[in-house]
C-alpha cells in the first residue's frame, strides 16, 4: 500500500451507527418494507376482483368469460375512481388526457393516483412530459395529490432495466436498479439525490466488476472507494470548487 506521508485520515468502522454503511442498510431495509406493502396493496385489488367476480357469478348465474373495451367504475357522486382499458385516455372527470395502459386509480378530484400498468409519459411539477428516451415501462407507479409522480416500480422493454424509485418533489430521491446490460456503465446500482441538489450517494458495480462507493457534496467534492475485479482498492478525493482531484489509497 503506498501512503502519501502528507495526509492523515482516520477511516470508521463500516459497521458502526455512523458509517455510510450503515446508512445504507437503514435505506436499502426501509425500501423493503415499503415494497412489501405495495406488494399487499395489488394483492388487495386481485382480491377484491376476484370476489366482486365470484358474488357476480352466484347472483347472476355461472359465465366463463366477460369482453368488455373498457370498465369504469364510480363513486356514488358519479365520479370516475377506477378505469380498466387497454387505452385510458380521458374519462368524465379524470384531469389527464394523457394515454396510459392498465388499471388507473383516480381520486375523488380526477387526480391519477396509482396505475398498474404501462406509463409512457408521467407528471412532473405539474408538467406532462414523455419519459427519457421514449422508454415505456411496465408496472407500478404512485403519485401525489398533485398528480405529480412520486414513486413507482417497473421493467422497461427497449433499454432492458428493471427500476424502483421514489422521488422527491422535483424528481428523482432513491433509486435502485439493475441493467440487463449496462446502464452508462453499471449493471446494478442504488443512488441518493437531494432535492434540485444532485447525488449524494452511489452503491453500486460495474460491468468490468468494479464496486464502488461515492460520497458526494452536489457541487462541491466526492470522495470515491472502489475496488476492482484484481482486488485493487482505491481511495479517492476530487474538488469541484478547485477542479482537482487526488488518490489518498492506492493498494494493487
Amino acid at each position: 500500500m503506498m501512503i502519501k506521508p502528507t495526509i492523515q485520515f482516520n477511516i470508521k468502522n463500516m459497521n458502526s451507527p455512523e458509517s455510510p454503511t450503515h446508512h445504507l442498510q437503514k435505506e436499502i431495509a426501509a425500501l423493503k418494507r415499503k415494497s412489501r406493502l405495495l406488494q399487499a396493496i395489488l394483492l388487495l385489488i386481485v382480491v377484491y376482483l376476484l370476489v366482486s367476480g365470484w358474488i357476480g357469478n352466484r347472483n347472476k348465474g355461472r359465465f366463463e368469460r366477460v369482453t368488455a373495451n373498457e370498465i369504469v367504475v364510480r363513486d356514488s357522486d358519479g365520479h370516475d375512481r377506477i378505469i380498466l382499458s387497454p387505452q385510458i385516455v380521458a374519462s368524465q372527470t379524470r384531469l389527464r388526457s394523457d394515454t396510459l395502459e392498465g388499471i388507473l386509480i383516480l381520486d375523488r378530484n380526477g387526480t391519477d393516483r396509482v396505475l398498474l400498468g404501462a406509463t409512457p409519459t408521467i407528471q412532473s411539477e405539474g408538467t406532462i412530459m414523455k419519459r427519457v428516451d421514449n422508454s415505456v415501462p411496465w408496472g407500478f407507479a404512485f403519485n401525489d395529490s398533485l398528480g405529480n409522480e412520486r414513486g413507482g416500480f417497473g421493467y422497461y422493454d427497449s433499454r432492458g432495466l428493471v427500476s424502483f424509485g421514489m422521488d422527491n418533489r422535483s424528481g428523482e430521491g432513491l433509486t435502485m436498479f439493475v441493467a440487463d446490460g449496462n446502464l452508462y456503465g453499471q449493471k446494478v446500482g442504488l443512488v441518493m439525490q437531494q432535492e434540485n441538489a444532485g447525488q449524494a450517494v452511489y452503491l453500486g458495480a460495474s460491468q468490468e466488476g468494479q464496486t464502488m462507493l461515492n460520497l458526494d457534496a452536489p457541487g462541491k467534492g466526492r470522495i470515491s472507494l472502489s475496488i476492482d475485479s484484481m482486488a485493487g482498492v482505491s481511495f479517492n478525493h476530487y474538488d469541484n470548487l478547485k477542479q482537482t482531484s487526488r488518490m489518498l489509497v492506492k493498494q494493487e
